[in-house]
């Protein structure tokens, strides 16, 4: 499990960053992009582990990116 927990801390590292390469603030992005502002600093946290495909995918639209899944081996 500690791999997932690296996995999900290196994830949430990298939202924040390009978040605020785009935005002054998590605020003003949560704001202009309508993301309850008390759940979106619990997924940047750590509070809560998962968030789902589809906030992932709107996530990554707000920031002109895309959300990549892939097994490997």
């Amino acid at each position: 499990m500690q791999e997932l927990a690296d996995i999900l801390d290196t994830f949430r590292t990298q939202m924040k960053r390009e978040i605020l390469k785009s935005y002054p603030s998590i605020d003003k992005f949560c704001l202009e992009n309508d993301f309850d502002k008390g759940a979106f600093s619990r997924i940047l946290n750590g509070k809560r582990n998962t968030a789902s495909l589809r906030t992932l995918h709107k996530i990554a639209t707000a920031l002109g990116m895309e959300v990549e899944i892939r097994l490997k081996k």
